[in-house]
Formats: structure tokens, sequence, C-alpha cells
């Protein structure tokens, strides 16, 4: 069953996708340094950076790590159902202190920041594009020259954002690999349900556009000379083809090796634009899709020129945002 909810919280459907807000090794505060309390409901107006004293209060045990010694917290369940949105991780944790269960109230604990979510994406980032600049500046240009937005400077915009949304029951895993295809008969079945809830209808689509992102664009794109130009022009491409609602003949990319995840991408927003809430507004998708392809960043078993794909692919789904979104 689908039903619309007014303005939607992205930061409470979307967060969960990107690394965890901050990382803290326990430890005492040096005398004279008073640590900042932080608390699920009174988060500090300031930025908080590495090296910064801080105290958990209030938070909750969402992951227990016994063999890497940490524990992950998170704001205890939001009152309307919604999943709590502000996630930190403690590491190192004495073995003997570790035997925590998902959902315990921790007890006030301090630590030092040691990394950041930007600290973590900029670490990210920097090393998949062997890049040395500033990547907290608003715009990024190419090696050939295309400037395009900073996904990473955007994203505490698009996590602010609420949205009129479509609300629906998901799969809350859809790769690849939990697709299954009997090749006689074509029928398609789906595997592996352990995260089925009722969350953004988009998320399910948002999460198979990923994944061709990120496993069928860089073994075509290997080599290119040209990578973020075409990375734009097909992405452009797509926009114009899912977009025009009059289109009658065949969608088809100017480059000829990427017409097979051209014609998926097509065949996933035919979908999409179903659950959308308005089905003329495709800001709604590209900023789920920059969150998810930021997200996707932090996977260790994507190789490097994946990840330059997904980061300047995400890069190209912010330019497209601005426009559409003034259409609205």
């Amino acid at each position: 069953m689908v039903h619309t909810v007014p303005d939607w919280p992205v930061r409470a459907s979307y967060d969960f996708l990107l690394p965890v807000n901050l990382l803290i090794e326990p430890a005492v505060p040096p005398p004279g340094v008073a640590p900042l309390t932080l608390k699920p409901d009174d988060l500090p107006v300031r930025p908080l950076e590495r090296g910064d004293y801080v105290q958990l209060e209030g938070f909750v045990v969402s992951e227990v790590d016994v063999h890497q010694n940490t524990l992950t917290l998170n704001a205890p369940p939001r009152v309307d159902g919604l999943p709590a949105a502000y996630r930190v991780r403690l590491h190192p944790v004495p073995t003997d202190e570790i035997q925590q269960q998902v959902g315990d109230e921790v007890t006030p604990v301090a630590g030092r920041i040691v990394e950041t979510r930007a600290d973590q994406l900029q670490r990210i980032v920097q090393e998949a594009l062997a890049f040395s600049g500033d990547l907290t500046v608003a715009a990024l240009t190419s090696p050939h020259g295309t400037t395009l937005p900073n996904p990473l400077a955007l994203l505490p915009t698009l996590l602010s954002r609420t949205r009129n949304v479509r609300v629906s029951t998901i799969h809350g895993d859809l790769n690849l690999e939990n697709i299954l295809v009997e090749p006689t008969g074509r029928t398609v079945s789906l595997i592996d349900f352990a995260t089925v809830r009722r969350d953004h209808a988009l998320h399910d689509l948002l999460r198979l556009e990923t994944e061709v992102v990120t496993k069928l664009l860089p073994e075509i794109l290997a080599g290119s000379t040209l990578l973020v130009e075409t990375i734009r022009m097909f992405y452009e491409q797509l926009h114009e083809a899912v977009s025009d609602q009059e289109h009658r003949a065949p969608a088809r990319p100017l480059l000829a090796d990427l017409d097979k995840p051209f014609q998926t991408l097509v065949t996933i927003r035919s979908m999409a634009r179903q659950c959308l809430f308005d089905a003329h507004d495709w800001g709604e998708y590209y900023e789920g899709l920059a969150l998810y392809l930021v997200g996707a960043l932090k996977f260790k078993n994507l190789d490097q020129l994946s990840k330059r794909v997904t980061f300047w692919t995400a890069a190209v789904v912010c330019s497209l945002v601005a426009p559409v979104v003034r259409r609205a």
C-alpha cells in the first residue's frame, strides 16, 4: 500500500547511507579540557572537529562488532516511527566493556573525535581522485575543465530538506545479487528480505541505479580520457530521455558501448516515475541518488576507478538537481 506523507525529513530516511557522523576514541579529557556534551536531542550548533573531546549521553547501541571492538551508537527511536539519524562509532572499546546489546542505552562516555563524516569522505575522495586540493569548496573542476557542484559540500543541504513523498513497503536491499532471473522462462525472483520496511518509495530503485553506476559503468569507462565529460553527457541524455513523456523512438546514448547501462537506467527511471510525488519533479529522485552515490564511496569492495566514477556521477547528478528543483 502506497500513501503520501507531507514534509518527510530526508535525513531520517537517508542518513544511514553515509559514514557515521563521528568516529570517537574513548578517552579521558586531559586536565583543563571540558568535553562538549553531546545528546541526540541537543546537538552542537558549531561543526565538530577532529581532536574535540565530547561526552556522549542518551545514545543507544545500534551495532556491536566484537571482532573489531567497536560500538555504533545512534539516537533513540523517533516517536514518529522514522529512523534515528545521528550515529557515532566508538573504537577501540575494551573487550570487557563491549558486552552491550542492540537497543541498550549507554552510560555517559567521554572520548576524542578521531574523524568526522566530512573527514572520512574527503579522505576517500582524495585517495580515489589522487586529489590534494580543497574538498570543502562549492564546485570542483575536472582535469579537462568541466566544473560541477561538489557533492560533499552539498550534503548538509540535501540532508536538511523535507519533501512531500510517497511511502510504501520496500525491499530495503535491492541490489543486483538479490535479483534472480530464470533464463528459460525469463521469470524474476527477489531474495533476502531481511531489511523489508516502510520507507520512501524510491529507495529500492535508487539502490539499483547506484549498482549500475558502481558496477557497470566503470568497466565500460576504464581507459576513458574524458571520464567526467562522458558521464555528464550520458546523464544529460538519460535525463532528456526519461523527462520527455512524449518520446516515441527508442532512446539511445551517443556512445554505443553505454547502451546496456543506458537502457537499464531508462527502465529503472520509468518505474521511479510512478513513485515520485510529482511525476514532473525529478529533483526528488536526483537528491536521493546523490546521497546514495556519496554513501557508496565508503564501500571497501569498490576499486579506485569505481570510486572515481561514482564520485563524479554524484557531481553530475547534483548539477541536475538545481534546475529541476527550480522548475518544480
